[in-house]
């Protein structure tokens, strides 16, 4: 179980960091060796260079792409939990469970919730009594 806002920041601060090293290691690889190069040989490198860039800007992407899908699927469900979970206390339905599998918030708020449907079957039971 872990905070939504706690997990983004986490990767994105990562993906960034590994992202810096990637690009540092490739220009030391690229210009490592003497200086004596011609105006060819430098236009090369730095062709080299906006490709490899271009590969990791891509890469980065789709990497992050998946981690939101990933991300966005684990709420979701956590959302989908609660909707079904309010839907069965709705019917009158006060036995129903939730189950929160991810995110601290979402755990935070079904405690609340159960403790709300508590406070309402005592006072239902105390009316037909």
């Amino acid at each position: 179980m872990y905070r939504i806002n706690d997990l983004f920041t986490t990767k994105r601060i990562s993906v960034f960091i590994s992202i810096f090293l990637v690009i540092a290691i490739i220009i030391f690889i690229v210009f490592q060796g003497d200086n004596s190069d011609t105006p060819e040989e430098l236009i090369h490198k730095i062709y080299l260079i906006s490709i490899s860039l271009t590969f990791l800007f891509v890469f980065s992407l789709l990497s992050l792409i998946m981690i939101a899908k990933r991300e966005f699927r684990k709420i979701s469900k956590d959302t989908q939990e609660i909707t079904e979970y309010l839907q069965s206390v709705s019917e009158k339905n006060y036995d129903a469970q939730v189950k929160i599998k991810h995110f601290h918030e979402y755990l935070h708020i079904s405690v609340l919730l159960k403790n709300l449907v508590k406070r309402v079957n005592n006072k239902e039971k105390k009316r037909s009594k």
